[in-house]
C-alpha cells in the first residue's frame, strides 16, 4: 500500500499558506524554489516533537467527491477538507494509506492504520472498530446511470431487469431490498471499485451503478436515492485517544458552524448549478400535450394585459415564456373575457388561497411572486375606524380581501383595478380601494387620480401562483410546479422591475397630461421644454425605480428594513465588517392581545417606539428590520456577548418605562455570527431558535444560540424526517385516558392521546413532536392515523360484546381548510362500522382565531353526521362566550390552568370556574375538567356541577389493550 504524508494544518499558518494544485512541469521548473520554501516552512514552525504533533495513519480509498486524488498526486475532497479542519483541534499529522475499502477496513481492525473515513455504522462494525459519538455527515445510496441514458428518474417499471454494478456485498443486499420494495428486478454485477463501475456504464456493459453519493460528475446522473445513513471517521480498536480526539473536534466544528457539512457537500458532492428533471411519465406527457390554453386578464397592468397589437404581455407573460423554455410545453393564450377562455387549462395569475381554489375546483402551484398590498384613499376623506370603512377590491384580489373582511372592513368587489379607483374618486360611500402596490404605482400616475394617495398595508401580500383546472391535470400541475420552483427569485425580480418601469409610460405625453399649465407656460421655448421633459422623465424613472426598491426593501411603517432588505444588507456587512457581529431576533409576546386591547393605532405606535428605542441603543452602524407585525430582526456590532446583553436590558427597560402602566414582554434571540458565509436566512433561523427558548419569559427574556439549541434543531429535523418511516411501521399509537362521570364516578369515555413508540421501546411524548408536525403540516396525517386506530379499537370492543364508550380524538385546526375533512372522518368510521356517536371530535380553542364562517360550516356538517364536538383548552387564550354561542358544539373542556390557579387564589378561581360551568350549562354545553389530580379538586368540581372528570386522580393514559380491561 502506498503511503503519502501531509503536514498538519495549524491556525498560525492557515492564512499564510494556501494549498495549491500545480502541474508536473511547473513543479519541476520550481523544484529548487519550493525546496527553499519548504526549508523555511520547517524552520518557521517547530518540529512535531516540540509541539506534541502526532502522526496519524488515515485510510484513503477512491470515492467520488469524498476521497479523490489529482494527477499530480495531491489529495482533495470532502474528507480531505474535514481532516484538515480536525487537525486544527488535534494537531495531528496525517499519512494517507491507499487501498480499497475492504482492505483498508481490515487494516483498521488490525491496527495497521489509525483512522478510516466514510464508515457506516452497523452492529457488527461497532464491535470491531471505534466509532466517535458524532458522525461526519449523512449520505444516501445513489442508483446512477450515464447522463444520456434513456432511463428516467424513479421510473421503476423501466428499471426492471437492468444490470447494476455494485462494489460490496452490503450494497448488493441493499439494492436487492430496494428493488423488491419497489416491485422491479435487477441483475447485480460485481466490480472492485466505483471507477470500474463507471467505466462499465460508459462501455455499455451494465445499465446503472450503485454507490453512496455520486459527487460532481457530468457524465452521470442519479436515477434514485434511498437508504439515508450517517457515516463516520472510525478509529482503530482500543485507540480511545483517537476516538476522543475525533469526538471533540467534530463536536466543536459543528457548534462553530452548524452548516459545515452542508457547505462541504455543496463544494464537493452536489452540483452548484440548479437543474430540473422530469420523470418518464412527465416527459411523455410533455411530448403529447399539444397546445395548453392559458387564460389571462387583459386589463391588469403590469401583471398581464393585451397590448395595442393584440398580444399577451406583462410580468406573467415573461414567466410563462420562461416556463415554456424550461419544460418544452407549448402554451396558447386567450383573454379571460373571451369565449375561448371557457375551456382554458390554466389561469396565469391567481391569488394563492386554498379555500378559493377548492370552491372553483382548481389546483395551485407554489407561489412565484409576492407583492405588498396598498390601500388607496382620497386625501380629503378622513376616517378613523376600520369597522366603518367601505373598501372596494378587484376580483383578482378576492382571497386577499377575505383577510381584510376578518379585520372588520366592509368589502365590495369590482372587476378591474381601474374600476376600483373610479369608485374611490366618485362622491359616494366608498372610502378606499385595496390594490397591489405595483398596480397602484402605475395607475396613480394618471392625472385623474391626482387627489388619491396610497399606503402600504402592513403584513398583507398578494401571493401570485398559477391555477389549473382540477380535471385530470395532476401531471401537468407537477410539471409546471417544478418549473415555478426552478425559476429563481432574482429572475422574477428582474421581470417585475422591468415591467413596472415600462408601464409607467414616462414620456412627454404623460407629462403634458399631468402638468398642462406648466407645459402651456413653457410652450414658447419648445426646445427647453423638450430638454426639461426628457430630464424629468429620466429623474421620474429613477424615482420610480427607487420607489419600487423602497417597497421591496423597506418597512413603510417604522422606516426599518424589510426582510428582503435586511438579508441583502446582512450579506454585504458580513462580507466586509471586521467587527464582531450578532443577529438579534425579537418580538412582543402576544402582541395580538395588545392590539385587541388598546387598538391597532396604539399597536402601530408601540412598533414605532420599539424601532426608535433600538436605534438609540444601537446607533453604531448595525441594521434593523421589521419582518412582519411585531417581529423584528437586527444586525448588531458589539464588543462581546456580555456588552450586547447589557444594551438589550437597558433598551428594554427604557421601552417599558415609555409605556408607563402598560405591561409587555419582549423576547430576544441572539446568534453570534462565526461563519460569515452562512446564508442570511439560516442565521436568522438560528436567532429565532434562540428566542423560542425564552418565549413568554418576563425574567429571562434573552436567549443565545449555542450547541444545545443546535442539537435541538437537529433533533427536530430528525423527528420531522422520521415521520414517514414511523407512520409506515405503526410507531404512532393512541394511549387512552379514561374520563369519569362527575356525579357517579363511573367510567364514561376516553380521550386518545398519541405516543411515538420507537423500535427500541422508547416512548417519545407528544409535547416533543406535535408542535413540529403542526408547522410541517404532517399533523393532518397523524390525526387520521390515530382516528383509524381508535376506530379499530372501538370495533374490537363491540365485537367482544363489551360496552363501547365514546372516545375523543384531537384534530388540528389545519383540517378546517380541507374541503374533504368531514368526508374523511365519515369514511374512517364507516370503514369499521363505528356509530358516529362513539367518536368525539376535539379541537383546541385556537380554532376560534380562524374564519368563523368556515368553523360554523365544518362543525355543522360534523354534527349532521352525528359526531359530537368538543372545544379543548377552554380559557387558555381565545375565550369569547359571545363567539362560542355562534359555534355549534357539545362539550367545553376547561383548561387545567384554572385548577393550577386555584392553588394560589382559591376564591377567585373557584368563582370563575363555577360561573363558566353555569353559563355552559345554560348554553346546553357539557363541561369536562382536565388535569384533576387530587380529591380536593374532585370535590370542588362536583360541587360546581362539572359533568365529566379527567386526570391522574382517576387514570393515566394507557395503551389500548389496558383501556379495554377498564370497561
Amino acid at each position: 500500500m502506498d503511503v503519502i504524508k501531509m503536514l498538519p494544518t495549524k491556525k498560525t499558518s492557515q492564512e499564510a499558506y494556501k494549498y495549491l494544485t500545480v502541474s508536473v512541469a511547473f513543479f519541476r521548473s520550481l523544484a529548487v524554489i519550493l525546496a527553499v520554501l519548504l526549508a523555511v516552512f520547517f524552520c518557521a514552525f517547530p518540529s512535531d516533537a516540540s509541539q506534541g504533533v502526532r502522526k496519524v495513519r488515515v485510510g484513503w480509498f477512491e470515492r467520488n467527491g469524498y476521497m479523490e486524488k489529482a494527477e499530480d498526486g495531491s489529495y482533495y475532497g470532502y474528507n480531505y477538507d474535514y481532516l484538515r479542519n480536525i487537525s486544527r483541534y488535534t494537531g495531528w499529522r496525517y499519512e494517507f494509506v491507499e487501498g480499497s475499502f475492504s482492505s483498508l477496513y481490515e487494516a483498521l481492525k488490525r491496527g495497521e492504520i489509525d483512522i478510516l473515513g466514510c464508515v457506516f455504522y452497523t452492529k457488527e462494525r461497532v464491535a470491531e472498530v471505534g466509532f466517535p459519538g458524532t458522525d461526519a455527515g449523512v449520505d444516501y445510496l445513489s442508483l446512477f446511470t450515464a447522463a444520456k441514458s434513456r432511463l428516467a428518474e424513479n421510473d421503476f417499471s423501466e428499471f426492471d431487469g437492468m444490470r447494476v454494478g455494485v462494489d460490496s456485498d452490503e450494497n448488493r443486499r441493499r439494492l436487492l431490498e430496494f428493488a423488491k420494495n419497489n416491485k422491479f428486478t435487477v441483475r447485480p454485477v460485481n466490480y472492485r471499485s466505483l471507477s470500474e463501475i463507471q467505466r462499465g456504464i460508459l462501455r455499455g456493459d451494465i445499465d446503472a451503478g450503485l454507490t453512496v453519493g455520486l459527487g460532481n460528475n457530468e457524465k452521470f446522473r442519479i436515477l434514485s436515492r434511498f437508504a439515508p445513513q450517517p457515516f463516520y471517521f472510525a478509529a482503530a480498536p482500543g485507540r480511545n485517544d483517537l476516538r476522543a480526539g475525533l469526538e471533540t473536534a467534530l463536536t466543536q466544528i459543528k457548534i462553530q458552524n452548524p452548516l459545515y457539512e452542508k457547505e462541504l457537500s455543496e463544494k464537493h458532492i452536489f452540483r452548484s448549478s440548479r437543474y430540473i428533471t422530469f420523470t418518464r411519465e412527465e416527459q411523455e406527457y410533455i411530448k403529447r400535450a399539444g397546445k395548453i390554453k392559458v387564460a389571462y386578464d387583459p386589463n391588469w397592468l403590469p401583471y398581464e394585459f393585451t397590448d395595442k397589437d393584440g398580444k399577451y404581455r406583462g410580468i406573467t407573460s415573461d414567466v410563462f415564456e420562461r416556463i415554456s423554455a424550461v419544460t418544452g410545453l407549448d402554451f396558447v393564450y386567450c383573454p379571460a373575457d373571451s369565449p375561448q377562455a371557457a375551456d382554458a387549462d390554466l389561469i396565469s395569475c391567481f391569488d394563492h388561497d386554498y379555500d378559493e381554489a377548492e370552491k372553483h375546483g382548481l389546483l395551485m402551484t407554489d407561489i412565484y411572486m409576492r407583492v405588498p398590498l396598498m390601500l388607496v384613499r382620497r386625501s380629503d376623506k378622513v376616517f378613523d375606524s376600520t369597522k366603518d370603512t367601505v373598501t372596494v377590491a378587484p376580483e383578482s384580489l378576492r382571497a386577499s380581501g377575505k383577510k381584510l373582511k376578518k379585520e372588520g372592513y366592509l368589502l365590495r368587489y369590482c372587476r378591474t383595478s381601474g374600476q376600483c379607483l373610479e369608485e374611490v374618486v366618485k362622491d359616494n360611500d366608498v372610502d378606499q380601494t385595496l390594490l397591489s402596490s405595483f398596480s397602484a404605482e402605475i395607475l396613480l400616475d394618471e392625472s385623474r387620480y391626482r387627489g388619491l394617495f396610497g399606503v402600504v398595508l402592513q403584513g398583507y401580500w398578494f401571493n401570485a401562483c398559477i391555477a389549473l383546472t382540477d380535471d385530470g391535470n395532476a401531471m401537468l400541475h407537477d410539471i409546471i410546479n417544478k418549473a415555478v420552483l426552478y425559476i429563481s427569485d432574482q429572475e422574477v425580480d428582474n421581470i417585475v422591475i422591468r415591467h413596472v418601469l415600462e408601464n409607467k409610460e414616462i414620456n412627454l405625453g404623460t407629462i403634458i397630461k399631468k402638468m398642462p399649465a406648466d407645459v402651456l407656460m413653457l410652450a414658447l421655448i419648445l426646445l427647453a421644454v423638450m430638454v426639461i421633459a426628457l430630464t424629468f422623465a429620466s429623474i421620474t424613472k429613477s424615482r420610480s425605480m427607487k420607489r419600487i426598491k423602497d417597497l421591496l426593501y423597506n418597512d413603510q411603517l417604522t422606516g426599518a428594513l424589510s426582510q428582503a432588505g435586511f438579508e441583502r444588507g446582512l450579506r454585504k456587512r458580513a462580507a466586509s465588517d471586521a467587527d464582531s457581529l450578532y443577529i438579534i431576533d425579537f418580538d412582543v409576546y402576544k402582541f395580538q392581545i395588545y392590539n385587541e386591547t388598546f387598538g391597532r393605532e396604539e399597536g402601530d405606535l408601540l412598533l414605532l417606539e420599539i424601532a426608535a428605542v433600538y436605534r438609540r441603543y444601537f446607533a453604531d452602524g448595525g441594521l434593523l428590520a421589521r419582518i412582519y407585525a411585531d417581529h423584528f430582526a437586527a444586525l448588531a456590532l458589539c464588543g462581546g456577548i456580555d456588552e450586547l446583553r447589557e444594551r438589550i436590558v437597558s433598551m428594554t427597560d427604557e421601552l417599558k418605562r415609555s409605556l408607563k402602566e402598560r405591561s409587555i414582554i419582549v423576547n430576544y434571540g441572539i446568534y453570534p455570527i462565526d461563519d460569515r458565509k452562512m446564508p442570511a436566512d439560516m442565521m436568522m433561523d438560528y436567532a429565532a431558535a434562540a428566542k423560542l427558548t425564552v418565549k413568554g419569559n418576563s425574567e429571562k427574556y434573552i436567549g443565545v444560540f449555542d450547541g444545545r439549541i443546535y442539537k435541538k434543531l437537529r433533533e427536530n429535523s430528525e423527528l420531522i424526517s422520521g415521520f414517514d418511516a414511523a407512520a409506515a411501521h405503526g410507531e404512532f399509537i393512541p394511549y387512552i385516558q379514561a374520563k369519569y362521570d362527575g356525579e357517579s364516578g363511573r367510567i364514561s369515555g376516553g380521550e386518545a392521546l398519541v405516543r411515538w413508540k420507537c423500535p427500541d421501546g422508547r416512548i417519545i411524548p407528544p409535547a416533543r413532536f406535535i408542535s413540529l408536525f403542526e408547522k410541517s403540516g404532517q399533523i393532518t396525517r397523524l390525526d387520521f392515523i390515530i382516528l383509524e386506530q381508535v376506530c379499530l379499537l372501538l370495533r374490537s370492543v363491540i365485537d367482544a360484546g363489551l360496552t363501547a364508550l365514546p372516545i375523543s380524538v384531537n384534530f388540528s385546526r389545519l383540517h378546517l381548510h380541507d374541503a374533504d375533512f368531514v368526508a374523511k372522518i365519515r369514511e374512517a368510521a364507516a370503514k369499521y362500522d363505528i356509530p358516529s356517536r362513539l367518536i368525539e371530535i376535539e379541537c383546541t380553542e385556537s380554532v376560534v382565531a380562524e374564519d368563523l364562517n368556515t368553523i360554523r360550516q365544518v362543525f355543522s356538517e360534523l354534527k349532521k353526521e352525528g359526531f359530537s364536538i368538543a372545544l379543548d383548552d377552554f380559557g387558555s387564550g381565545y375565550s369569547s362566550l359571545n363567539t362560542l354561542i355562534s359555534i355549534p358544539m357539545d362539550v367545553i373542556k376547561l383548561d387545567r390552568g384554572f385548577l393550577l390557579q386555584r392553588e394560589t387564589d382559591r376564591a377567585s378561581s373557584e368563582e370563575v370556574v363555577e360561573t363558566i360551568i353555569s353559563l355552559a350549562h345554560k348554553l346546553s354545553f357539557k363541561v369536562v375538567a382536565e388535569g384533576v389530580e387530587s380529591r380536593d379538586q374532585l370535590d370542588f368540581l362536583r360541587r360546581a356541577g362539572c359533568d365529566t372528570i379527567q386526570g391522574y386522580y382517576y387514570a393515566r393514559p394507557v395503551p389500548p389493550e389496558e383501556f379495554v380491561k377498564m370497561l
